[in-house]
């Protein structure tokens, strides 16, 4: 059985969490299977971006290259030692990768069952995927924002360290500072907190521009996409889902913004990104608010009845999983 068989079962029963959600169905049925795709995936052969880091993390690197991502290279290099093998090393963050997910969701959900519809969602998101499977260093520097984003509410310490090591595992992690701070809810005052909410907004995507070339190309050096330039989709993406959060929110924008200050927060980020760098930068950056904001949508979708939160997740996994098959380019990597 080859890797997209393996995939499309995955596929299959990852969504049972999502029509069924529960803890027993996700940790004994669904977790297995999604790890044994993952094991089937790093026995199949590197692709583009993994196999370079593969040959990276056999390197003890220095200079200001690695000291920019040195949370990155530490764990990969680290795990390589441990292992004395690249798949191995690779499965090992892997698993780490998931770990800080499933606590990230957990802080976020506490012991609501959807906690494990969105985690199904979040893993068979074409973001996530391509993550394991292409631009990995943005992909750890992911888990740990997913960490400081859903952690943020009334703490300090946890995002704050979570944040750091999520930059410096991938440069591009800065660019969620306006959202993890509009979640930390630490101001009452709604003209204080988005007056620096957008202070910090225009200085996250203006720092990103005067941080050295080798910033920008961390975000650009993988260019594999659907094929398509898909930062005019995203941002699209995301004006429906802030609409949906407003009509959720009885048109109350400020509560709407709250609601998903990653969705909130992409609405204008993502503009400064196409506005200031090439397509495949603009994507990458986009990519990470759409998985931050996964949990505030199944977490909206609780208010609603029994069949109607059923047919918006379905609808949400549906829409986040299909397109790592319906492009080619997508789909080489799970082939």
């Amino acid at each position: 059985m080859g890797e997209f068989e393996v995939y499309l079962i995955a596929l299959c029963v990852l969504f049972l969490p999502v029509a069924f959600p529960g803890r027993r169905l996700f940790w004994l049925v669904a977790i297995p299977v999604f790890a044994a795709y993952i094991v089937v995936s790093r026995y199949s052969g590197f692709d583009t971006d993994v196999a370079k880091f593969a040959e990276w993390m056999k390197r003890d690197f220095s200079g200001f290259f690695a000291l920019r991502e040195m949370v990155y290279f530490t764990l990969s290099h680290g795990a390589y030692l441990l292992t004395k093998d690249e798949r191995l090393a690779f499965l090992l963050m892997d698993a780490g990768w998931i770990l800080l997910a499933a606590i990230s969701l957990r802080m976020r959900f506490g012991k609501s069952n959807l906690q494990y519809a969105a985690f199904a969602i979040i893993l068979m998101s074409f973001p996530v995927l391509m993550g394991f499977q292409n631009f990995y260093r943005q992909h750890i520097g992911i888990g740990f924002i997913m960490l400081a984003y859903h952690a943020a509410p009334g703490r300090v310490v946890l995002p704050s360290l979570s944040f750091l090591l999520g930059i410096f595992s991938h440069n591009s992690a800065a660019l969620t500072a306006p959202a993890i701070f509009l979640r930390t809810k630490f101001f009452k005052d709604a003209p204080l907190v988005f007056l620096i909410f957008f202070g910090v907004t225009i200085s996250a995507v203006l720092g990103l521009g005067l941080i050295s070339s080798g910033a920008v190309s961390a975000l650009s050096k993988s260019n594999a996409t659907t094929g398509l330039d898909m930062s005019l989709v995203y941002l699209a993406l995301f004006i429906v889902f802030f609409v949906y959060f407003l009509y959720a929110e009885k048109g109350n924008v400020v509560r709407a913004a709250n609601a998903s200050p990653a969705c909130f927060s992409a609405l204008f980020i993502t503009p400064g990104m196409i506005a200031f760098f090439a397509d495949a930068p603009a994507e990458r950056t986009a990519m990470i608010f759409l998985i931050l904001m996964i949990p505030d949508l199944v977490e909206s979708f609780g208010r609603f009845g029994r069949w109607e939160r059923f047919l918006l997740l379905a609808v949400l996994f549906l829409m986040l999983s299909l397109p790592m098959i319906a492009f080619p380019n997508t789909r080489n990597f799970v082939m």
